[in-house]
């Protein structure tokens, strides 16, 4: 993963990786907190262990990543591509958690200010259906949920779908 501080429309800008030496897995699908003090990324074991990770960043860069705890991670399931909404009250992810409706659910978790997760809710049978939703991204203009599913009737596949 890398990170480019500064601004393009101006130059100065320069490109850095970020480490991930503690984990021993791949990651991919970070998401960013709009305070730019936090990166929530997806990290797997050869096993398909998959969880959700949380970065801070302080004065001396990037932390190492720490799993997120039971609010969205459940021992023996997965939890897949956060996203973090633009007003950074939300994250929203995919999970095979107990308590969905199908195999991978839409759930979201409220942020708090001080950083810590309140208790996932699923987000209910008119966004998830009885197959997989994944791929979160809710637009705060047009105050849609874009998802993508393969539980519904479409082009085939996973189709995008907004509600």
């Amino acid at each position: 993963m890398y990170e480019t501080p500064g601004n393009p429309l101006t130059g100065g800008i320069t490109i850095k990786k970020v480490a991930l030496n503690s984990l021993d897995k791949e990651s991919a699908a970070p998401a960013f907190h709009p305070n730019g003090k936090a990166i929530y990324i997806t990290s797997w074991t050869a096993q398909g262990d998959k969880k959700i990770y949380q970065l801070t960043s302080s004065d001396k860069g990037w932390s190492d990543p720490v799993e997120l705890g039971s609010q969205v991670n459940v021992k023996g399931f997965n939890s897949i591509q956060p996203f973090v909404t633009k007003d950074g009250n939300y994250l929203i992810f995919s999970s095979n958690r107990p308590g969905g409706q199908g195999k991978y659910d839409l759930w979201y978790c409220p942020l708090r200010t001080d950083g810590s997760l309140g208790q996932a809710i699923n987000l209910g049978n008119k966004i998830n259906s009885s197959e997989d939703d994944e791929a979160p991204y809710y637009n705060a203009q047009t105050k849609k949920l874009l998802f993508s599913s393969n539980g519904r009737i479409g082009m085939g596949g996973f189709d995008f779908y907004g509600k």
